[in-house]
């Protein structure tokens, strides 16, 4: 009924419960049919047999590991229950019933551990030198108020309460006793009764709620509020883990891992601590996973032939190593696979001993984007494949040595080390053999190297295309021609191992949609966003419509203000600044003032950077999209004058549009002081030219269409008038030289001048914090949406 959804059937058992005159009286007045299960054939009724066997065993686990009596299995059986509907599970793809009753997640700051050591606040006692409170045990959450269900061991009854102190450390019984449990499991019979316990409502006034409060499932939405700004102390407390089985002891080597069960249908998200060493690893509930992974990179390092085992020479110092382990996620955020890889420890080389030259090239995130914007303008085929192990497939020409890995040490030769054949992670010069292989692998099939982005190649057929982008060891291929794009797949397969990941979906955390009639992209990172939402605990935080406030200043105008924690600040500011780059143009120019506190941040910066956190939860939505438009590249630059009050520097910003949205963007501080605001936008216009250049010669070597002048808008007619003609001498005359350039490549005709009203200015949204409605247009005008 909760739904306005009519029941239409139920099935069930032959039990007394549902058979009864009264039943079936109100099953014939609300016309539901009533299907039942031939006797002792439990599975034509499956899934809550299932389900409640599920149950069951869980509440037989939280009973025995809180070491309380089995007259409460109901209560656990409730608590499960209520746990089961806030867990992800598989067949929601991970969703929680919870959400997907209602349509939003559950909070579950108010969890606390089964059996947990409580203390609730005893209204009635009066004296006031005896203890305020008494001693209970939380065995579940109330379905009809706010609080908890709490149990006296004493005198044998549940009380309801909502003013609790909470130890959550449950007190288990002794090894023998929780054996004779298991011996003696708990059985529930269909007419078993469970055993009457008083329950006692305790009335508590609303002003007395503190932080341990549980928070309605039915009214979770924060309250909306005009204060747009939230504290760091403002968030709620991370979870803390509830009992779980008594972890092992293991005394000789890894032995055989754990058995596992299905956690993954419940660590989906950032509640999987990925280990730090391989201790870690194998003392956790997920050691057979991790354990698996370092088996399946051991067994591919010994296939590939990466090392042979051999006596250290005289004289020769090996390199140390050691197991990194990750969690590979989808475009969702759910856990894919467990991953672990051997790396050298590369700072215990020597230069000119073991490595010398190190530099190895990655493909701009500018050009990434250029190359979904070609594709959409130019209905491309995009496809993305990931070169397994890369660095092993290149070879060493230094003599490098290294000590066996741990776990996996040869009991036949322990005191001898590995020669290594391949370019082993972790060595200084392993992106830079790899990137040379693939170079010459990419060439030997007819791709040619673009010489001013040498990570893209381009081959032409004719009136085909072929663009490959080449980031570490992902490959994003585009092609006029589908037939020809596998063609290129299987040349490069015969070359190296590679993972064939078919229509581009998820590139570099980049989430990426295409339509399939259109040709349309839309890339995005909502993936990245919920996580880190999650990480700082702002699922549920209160929605806000712009990054930062206008006029907003990084100056801290309080000497006793308070630090913030750095190293928190740091992490927060770079996982921000990774979605603005990536594809989040909107909150650069907020990110780039909070980076300028990254040596000393204050809790108001904190603060800040929270509050870009709370307008990334309310448009975590949003896209950056890309469709056929059929107009030219076309370019936008603008600065502000003296916007940073502490150092009175102004702001440069760009944004290069193609098929229709930004691909290529910037927001900078400009190094001198600009005496006047034409000044200011002079050197923007020299910012944003140089990446015009840059764009006409990579168009040019990809053989694509391209204007002999590139178009550039400005919004200041003076610093137009600057480039066009040598004017205004007296007010010019100190500009450094090397903004000067713009003048020749103008006179070239290179770049052609066009003067852009303020209003339209789409860089404007790079050079300062706009309110609202401007905030808003600019996005849109981005592309973003």
């Amino acid at each position: 009924r909760q739904t306005g959804e009519k029941l239409k059937i139920l099935r069930s058992d032959n039990g007394t419960e549902f058979v009864n005159n009264i039943f079936d009286e109100y099953l014939k007045a609300n016309g539901i049919l009533r299907q039942l299960t031939v006797p002792y054939t439990p599975q034509q009724n499956g899934a809550a047999e299932r389900l409640n066997r599920t149950l069951l065993e869980m509440a037989r686990c939280m009973l025995l590991g809180a070491g309380l009596e089995q007259s409460l299995w109901g209560e656990a059986v409730s608590t499960s229950a209520y746990l089961r509907n806030r867990s992800p599970t598989k067949a929601l793809d991970s969703v929680t019933p919870y959400e997907a009753w209602h349509g939003h997640k559950p909070t579950v700051a108010h969890l606390r551990a089964f059996g947990s050591f409580a203390v609730a606040l005893d209204k009635r006692q009066r004296d006031k030198f005896k203890p305020k409170g008494k001693e209970y045990v939380m065995v579940g959450y109330s379905d009809t108020s706010k609080a908890y269900r709490l149990y006296d061991k004493e005198a044998k009854r549940l009380i309801i309460s909502r003013d609790v102190y909470f130890i959550e450390q449950t007190q288990h019984k002794q090894q023998h006793e929780a054996i004779l449990d298991v011996l003696n499991p708990i059985h529930v019979s269909d007419d078993e009764q469970m055993a009457q316990v008083p329950v006692i409502q305790v009335d508590e006034a609303n002003d007395n709620a503190n932080e341990d409060e549980v928070v309605d499932d039915g009214g979770m939405q924060p309250e909306k509020s005009d204060d747009d700004f939230e504290s760091a102390e403002d968030e709620p407390t991370p979870l803390k883990r509830g009992p779980g089985r008594p972890r092992l002891i293991r005394t000789g080597g890894c032995g055989r891992p754990k058995k596992q069960h299905n956690y993954l249908s419940f660590l989906t998200y950032d509640n999987i601590k990925v280990p730090d060493t391989v201790g870690e690893a194998l003392s956790s509930e997920l050691s057979g996973d991790w354990y698996n992974a370092m088996k399946v990179e051991y067994e591919s390092l010994l296939k590939n032939k990466t090392w042979e085992l051999v006596k250290l020479p005289r004289g020769q110092k090996p390199v140390r190593n050691k197991w990194v382990f990750a969690i590979k996620r989808n475009k969702d955020g759910n856990v894919e696979r467990f991953k672990a890889r051997l790396v050298a420890k590369g700072c215990s080389q020597i230069y000119g001993v073991n490595y010398t030259e190190t530099f190895s090239p990655v493909v701009r995130y500018n050009t990434i984007r250029m190359i979904f914007a070609i594709a959409a303008e130019y209905r491309l085929h995009l496809h993305q494949m990931d070169v397994s192990t890369a660095y092993l497939n290149s070879d060493l020409s230094e003599d490098i040595y290294m000590n066996q890995p741990e776990m996996f040490v040869d009991k036949r030769y322990p005191d001898h080390c590995l020669k290594l054949k391949k370019a082993l992670y972790g060595l200084k010069q392993s992106g830079r053999q790899w990137n040379m292989k693939l170079d010459s692998i990419l060439k030997q099939i007819g791709f040619k190297q673009c010489e001013c982005e040498p990570c893209v190649y381009v081959m032409h057929r004719g009136k085909q295309l072929n663009i490959i982008a080449v980031y570490v060891d992902d490959l994003l291929i585009a092609s006029s021609d589908y037939s020809h794009l596998k063609h290129i797949k299987d040349m490069i397969s015969n070359k190296v191992e590679v993972v064939d990941k078919g229509q581009v979906q998820h590139f570099l955390s980049m989430e990426v949609e295409r339509d399939g009639e259109t040709g349309a992209i839309a890339i995005s990172q909502k993936g990245h966003i919920k996580r880190l939402l999650r990480e700082y605990q702002m699922e549920n935080c209160r929605p806000i419509a712009i990054p930062l406030d206008p006029g907003h200043q990084v100056v801290c105008n309080d000497q006793n203000c308070k630090k913030a924690d750095q190293v928190q600040y740091q992490s927060l500011i770079g996982s921000l600044m990774y979605l603005a780059v990536c594809t989040r143009p909107d909150i650069l120019h907020s990110v780039c003032k909070l980076a300028q506190r990254n040596n000393d941040p204050h809790v108001e910066h904190l603060s800040a950077a929270k509050r870009i956190l709370r307008y990334l939860c309310t448009t975590q939505d949003m896209q950056l999209r890309y469709n056929k438009t059929g107009k030219p590249i076309e370019c936008f630059a603008d600065s502000d004058w003296g916007g940073d009050t502490g150092d009175r520097k102004s702001y440069t910003g760009y944004a290069v549009m193609l098929a229709g949205g930004v691909f290529s963007y910037e927001c900078k501080k400009q190094t001198t002081v600009a005496l006047s605001s034409t000044e200011a936008e002079y050197m923007a216009l020299a910012c944003v030219v140089k990446e015009a250049i840059y764009l006409k010669q990579l168009l040019t070597e990809m053989e694509l269409e391209c204007p002999n002048a590139m178009i550039v808008n400005g919004d200041n007619l003076s610093a137009m008038n600057l480039v066009k003609n040598p004017v205004y001498h007296a007010r010019s005359k100190h500009i450094d030289i090397k903004y000067h350039f713009i003048r020749n490549i103008y006179r070239g005709g290179e770049i052609e001048l066009n003067y852009c009203s303020t209003s339209n200015m789409i860089a404007d949204i790079f050079t300062k914090n706009l309110a609202r409605p401007n905030h808003e247009k600019f996005s849109k005008m981005l592309n973003l949406s």
